[in-house]
């Protein structure tokens, strides 16, 4: 990477991968115990309602790497002692996504299009699996309370007529 940027980016590694994995063992441990409190409850709204806990916790994490990003730079700018407001920051951020729309092929555009599908893709990832994960749950759940098993009948059981 060299670019006027390339420095900036090499320190803003530190702050988000610092603070994702500050989420991720954070979440990692919430959702432990929502599966546990999921896996004790005895009607199915209440176990819906944890498994949708664990939907809200995906949902923040793609949220939180928007956070990181701005906040971490907002420290690297402090760093660099190019003093910002994460405000300003924030409206750096819109405006590269504005120009992006504008003139998707400009050389800056579409790097920080790549950075951001990236990012976005990586970010929705976790979001995508709990979905699954959730529906997947859902669906076994519901099959099991709308479907009754069946007694099997076993061949002792069957009158003969002789």
């Amino acid at each position: 990477m060299e670019t006027h940027e390339a420095s900036h980016y090499l320190k803003l590694q530190f702050p988000v991968g610092l603070f994702g994995a500050l989420f991720d063992s954070l979440s990692f441990f919430v959702t432990i115990w929502i599966i546990r409190r999921a896996l004790d409850s005895t009607k199915t709204s209440e176990y819906i309602f944890h498994l949708s806990l664990d939907l809200a916790i995906a949902l923040i994490a793609t949220l939180w790497v928007l956070f990181v990003f701005t906040f971490g730079g907002w420290l690297i700018s402090l760093w660099e002692q190019v003093p910002e407001q994460i405000s300003e920051r924030s409206i750096k951020y819109t405006n590269r996504a504005v120009q992006a729309i504008q003139d998707p092929t400009g050389r800056e555009n579409a790097k920080n299009i790549y950075f951001g599908l990236i990012m976005g893709v990586s970010a929705a990832l976790p979001t995508c699996f709990h979905l699954l994960l959730f529906f997947s749950a859902f669906l076994s759940k519901a099959k099991k309370k709308v479907l009754p098993t069946r007694k099997k009948v076993m061949p002792e059981n069957i009158n003969h007529p002789d």
